[in-house]
């Protein structure tokens, strides 16, 4: 089985590639869990990128200067924070998948 930190940093990377080439800011690890069969590693990253719809109410979300002094920079700029859980097979270390996590 691989360890936590591998699984972590493949989740990253995964997340890098999949969103390479757009404006991604803050990727932070949020959450691990081992599956319960002990298959996959489930682990959250958040992220920060722009905000495909900029008329949504993104009041939900805390001002940019709260989460990185690069957001003092962006005010003004429509961006939101999304979390994705990525699944990593715990033997190989391969990502399996990545999915929207609702909060």
């Amino acid at each position: 089985m691989i360890e936590v930190r591998d699984a972590v940093a493949a989740a990253a990377e995964a997340a890098r590639k999949f969103y390479e080439g757009k404006d991604l800011l803050d990727l932070q690890l949020e959450e691990v869990e081992l599956s319960e069969d002990e298959k996959c590693w489930l682990i959250t990253l958040g992220l920060i990128l722009p905000n495909q719809n900029p008329d949504c109410d993104v009041r939900r979300l805390r001002p940019l200067t709260e989460i990185s002094p690069l957001g003092a920079s962006m005010q003004g700029q429509k961006y939101e924070r999304k979390y994705k859980i990525f699944s990593v097979d715990a033997d190989t270390g391969n990502v399996i998948s990545m999915k929207i996590r609702q909060i």
